[in-house]
């Protein structure tokens, strides 16, 4: 019997919702990626430690991806032969005060960024520290991972703790802001990736309704005048380099390649920081892009950029540029 069997055998019988085949392509804003021979979408934090104990126990090797909203992760053409947990619908989310009186938002690791943030200014009084994420795609998990930040700010700014489990072991552990190791798009998570986060608790601050809702409206300008939402994407591709007042953008653009297109991946036109699907984009067009803009960077400039985009090889193990 082949693992995935004895995975959908297990999952049925402890019922936690599963599919098979399922295409990737639909769980990602690449909008690119074959099917996954199983995916499975935990609806509680239980079921999903639950999930984590079946893949340990019927069979560890099996390739495993924790995935979110997929806004920041490139799936192989194939498809991925393992087991993908989607997160999306962990979504709870609680306010309350610590002891300290700060206010506090405890949300799941599915819990969308942008729905955070709305709910920060819906609060009476609002709350303030969100704004900068507004307009991130992405989940509560995997923005503390990577410590995602726009507009000046970053996770780093609000996260009080958060809560993880080790997919090899069911250990639990509780990690402060400092023992997050936070960094710019960095945190312990990536020197740790068998450490699976299952929530967070951000720790903001009141306001009023009208600053939080200004600035979220300031910021999301922003990203519509910048970045090309009409096409499929997972965002910035490249690291910010080290070099001081170098930009990503720059450089690629005056390399000549705003524009420049392999198969259905494109240089996007209005932010040469970003690749995008312009309809019929395979996941190697995308790496044969990455690889020739790292390669037009490095011979005119001597600078090499790195990957922040979560590429999944056929094998179903993953690369990131460091």
């Amino acid at each position: 019997m082949m693992p995935s069997s004895r995975l959908a055998r297990a999952l049925t019988a402890a019922g936690i919702p599963f599919e098979t085949s399922a295409l990737l392509h639909d769980c990602t804003t690449f909008r690119i990626g074959g099917p996954a021979d199983l995916l499975c979408r935990p609806h509680t934090q239980e079921q999903l430690v639950r999930t984590l104990d079946i893949w340990r126990t019927n069979d560890g090797d099996c390739p495993l991806f924790i995935l979110g909203r997929g806004s920041n992760v490139l799936f192989p053409d194939n498809g991925f032969p393992g087991l993908v947990i989607c997160t999306r619908d962990l979504q709870e989310v609680s306010l309350f005060h610590a002891r300290e009186g700060t206010p506090c938002l405890r949300a799941g690791c599915g819990a969308a960024l942008a729905a955070l943030s709305r709910r920060c200014v819906a609060e009476a009084p609002a709350l303030s520290g969100l704004e900068f994420a507004c307009g991130i795609p992405g989940t509560l998990g995997g923005a503390v991972v990577m410590n995602a930040g726009a507009h000046q700010s970053e996770m780093a700014n609000v996260v009080r703790e958060s809560v993880c489990i080790g997919r090899t072991d069911g250990r639990i552990l509780t990690l402060s802001n400092a023992q997050h190791g936070f960094s710019y798009r960095r945190s312990v998570y990536q020197l740790h990736p068998e450490w699976v986060l299952l929530n967070a608790t951000l720790e903001l601050s009141p306001s009023d309704t009208v600053t939080v809702r200004t600035a979220m409206e300031r910021n999301l300008a922003s990203r519509r005048k910048n970045q090309p939402l009409e096409y499929p994407s997972a965002g910035s591709v490249f690291r910010r380099p080290a070099q001081p007042d170098v930009y990503v953008g720059r450089l690629v653009e005056d390399c000549g390649l705003k524009g420049f297109r392999i198969g259905g991946a494109e240089v996007s036109e209005k932010h040469a920081g970003f690749i995008v699907n312009r309809g019929d984009a395979t996941a190697d067009d995308v790496r044969r892009l990455i690889a020739h803009v790292q390669e037009a960077v490095l011979r005119a400039y001597g600078i090499e950029l790195k990957c922040e985009v979560c590429i999944v090889r056929e094998d179903g193990r993953t690369e990131r540029g460091e």
